[in-house]
């Protein structure tokens, strides 16, 4: 039967891509995040690029491709076991982002389906994380401490080995915001575009996995549970400053252009626009020097 990969940034909708997905196929169970499936990949993805290495223990990269084949074909074996053999298996993992042409070589049938959603909405259900952390008294991450930039840093990472990468021969791109409007028309355009027998009919109260199975308690969010809801969408606008909404829209600005998310104008003076860019991007120590007076001059006092 057939095999579904979704992947993803953290926090674009992969858990209710999933979930909608697996109610509309036939006898698929709904699992929590496919970590080991992932890490066997990633693991191969690993040994191909550190060959100098990996030569020792197999003298071909073909010999390499069929061992972690055999594992992960064995991992699904297992799974269809205990869910049975016609069991249509939708797995996740943000991760799988990182590996699709890892994908592409050792699960060549694999269907991959990647998740898009506005980076700041990505960031914003982050800082929503780092809230619910505070509240529950738990240590201090990056996500309660507003690290914006390591934030944005992760979401580019899922998004380099699709630009970088041989896709495998069935993906599809599904944007979070559609589905979430449109959940139906969706649901039915994926279905068509990886050739599943998809039937939306069950998509008005969607079974859900567990909430303890599907993160833990400060990565849950409220709208989980339901059926798509567009109530977090912009939702950066009442969560994020202006200055925090300069820098991920400086640092995604690509990936906002290339799926079509629009850029909002900011009450942000350009002093302050110049800071913000030095702190983003890694200038050589001349440039930064220039950079600096530059932000000397704009940012004095025009009374002095």
């Amino acid at each position: 039967m057939d095999l579904v990969l979704i992947a993803g940034a953290q926090r674009s909708g992969t858990t209710l891509t999933q979930t909608l997905l697996a109610n509309c196929l036939p006898k698929a169970p709904i699992l929590s995040e496919a970590h080991l499936l992932c890490d066997i990949l990633r693991a191969h993805d690993r040994a191909v690029r550190d060959w100098s290495k990996t030569k020792h223990f197999y003298a071909t990269r073909e010999e390499l491709r069929a061992f972690t084949a055999a594992v992960a074909e064995r991992y699904l074996a297992d799974l269809r076991k205990r869910y049975g053999a016609d069991a249509t298996l939708v797995l996740k993992d943000p991760s799988f982002a990182r590996v699709p042409g890892t994908i592409a070589e050792v699960l060549p049938e694999a269907k991959f389906l990647f998740c898009v959603r506005d980076p700041r909405d990505v960031v914003a259900s982050l800082l929503k994380i780092g809230q619910r952390e505070l509240a529950a008294g738990n240590e201090i991450d990056r996500y309660a401490k507003r690290d914006v930039q390591s934030m944005c840093n992760k979401i580019l990472k899922s998004y380099r080995a699709i630009d970088e990468e041989a896709l495998p021969r069935a993906t599809a791109v599904v944007h979070y915001e559609a589905l979430v409007r449109t959940p139906e028309a969706e649901i039915t355009r994926i279905g068509q575009e990886l050739d599943l027998p998809v039937d939306p009919g069950n998509l008005g109260k969607p079974k859900w996995l567990e909430a303890d199975s599907r993160h833990k308690k400060t990565w849950t969010s409220e709208l989980e549970g339901g059926g798509a809801s567009t109530k977090s969408v912009g939702s950066f606008r009442s969560i994020m400053s202006s200055g925090e909404l300069f820098r991920v829209q400086l640092l995604c600005g690509k990936i906002m252009a290339r799926f079509g998310y629009h850029k909002d104008e900011l009450a942000l003076g350009l002093g302050e626009r110049i800071r913000i860019a030095l702190a983003a991007f890694p200038f050589r120590r001349r440039a930064r020097a220039g950079m600096r007076a530059l932000l000397a001059h704009f940012s004095a006092d025009p009374r002095k």
